[in-house]
């Protein structure tokens, strides 16, 4: 399959990896980015090959000096770049030897497919076998349109999954150097790369949590109800039985506190609500004890107000505080 690229502005991409465009300009391009698959994932790669050009020269075993003077038409290439000038020589070696391993994929399989949230955002996709990916804010995940052999996908960030039920094909989430291999089963996977651990929290069936690496932590089985936390670090876990963890209530809306601190319910709320609490210190330590099952955020409030003898205030949109009455 030939590969087509006349028609992109490499400069673009410069602009917007380097944060050199104005706010108009970087929306325009994220708009180019979302309105096809294909557009999002030829960025991505291009980006992969500008950050490790060395290692992919190498992998290809091609001159790319040479490969760029037989396009350029110039002498031989200085060895010091500017940005631009380093974007220029990703762009020539994705027109000579085609584009890295990751997109040479893409060239041989349109199908494949980036969805990405932002602040505030959250997304449900359905895939080819049936089974649903809420994705939280700030995430994002690759998966292929159809699956073939079998079923995967890779996250970064925040998801929660209904996998349907395969018994022949196993469902696996990747994460860098971990994954979760299920049959079918519903699970929440925190894996933002900000935090310094993996959490898994299972609400129905069972998983397999590993890691890809040759020394690591060893697969473990989480049932339903539990919750591994694996440190990135040392890639230590610990697993909790029965936890009271609102890991998932983001996408369940199934809220527990037992012996909780106010300040900490807050918290937990701002989470799953999109909002800002502001708890006064005179009442910031008083202890909670409640299950809020898809309450509404008003029916939340109306309950803390009754039980805890204190006063909620609406500061702005989605800004509210707690007082004493």
């Amino acid at each position: 399959m030939k590969n087509n690229f006349e028609h992109i502005d490499w400069d673009n991409f410069v602009g917007y990896y380097s944060g050199s465009f104005a706010e108009e300009e970087k929306q325009k391009f994220e708009s180019w980015l979302k309105e096809n698959a294909k557009h999002q994932y030829l960025y991505d790669s291009f980006v992969h090959v500008f950050k490790n050009k060395k290692s992919f020269q190498n992998a290809q075993k091609i001159d790319v000096e040479l490969a760029l003077n037989k396009i350029k038409g110039t002498e031989k290439l200085p060895k010091v770049f500017r940005l631009k000038q380093i974007w220029q020589v990703a762009a020539s070696i994705l027109l000579v030897i085609g584009l890295s391993l990751i997109v040479r994929q893409w060239v041989r399989n349109s199908d494949h497919i980036v969805v990405e949230t932002k602040e505030k955002e959250r997304i449900v996709k359905i895939l080819e076998d049936g089974s649903e990916i809420t994705m939280n804010e700030n995430s994002k995940i690759w998966y292929a349109r159809k699956f073939d052999k079998n079923r995967s996908v890779k996250l970064e960030g925040e998801a929660y999954f209904k996998i349907a039920h395969d018994s022949l094909v196993p469902f696996i989430v990747n994460m860098n150097n971990n994954y979760v291999k299920v049959l079918g089963t519903e699970f929440n996977i925190d894996n933002y790369n900000k935090q310094g651990s993996t959490i898994v929290t299972v609400t129905d069936g069972t998983v397999e949590f590993g890691t890809n690496m040759k020394s690591g932590m060893r697969p473990v089985i989480l049932n339903k109800g539990e919750e591994c936390r694996l440190n990135k670090n040392t890639m230590h876990y610990s697993i909790l039985e029965k936890p009271y963890s609102n890991q998932a209530a983001w996408k369940t809306k199934h809220l527990i506190f037992k012996n909780t601190l106010l300040v900490d319910l807050a918290e937990e709320i701002e989470k799953v609500y999109f909002i800002h609490i502001s708890v006064d210190d005179k009442i910031k330590n008083r202890k909670v004890s409640a299950i809020y099952h898809n309450q509404t955020l008003e029916g939340i409030f109306q309950i803390l107000e009754s039980t805890l003898d204190v006063q909620i205030n609406t500061l702005n949109t989605n800004s509210y505080e707690i007082v004493m009455k």
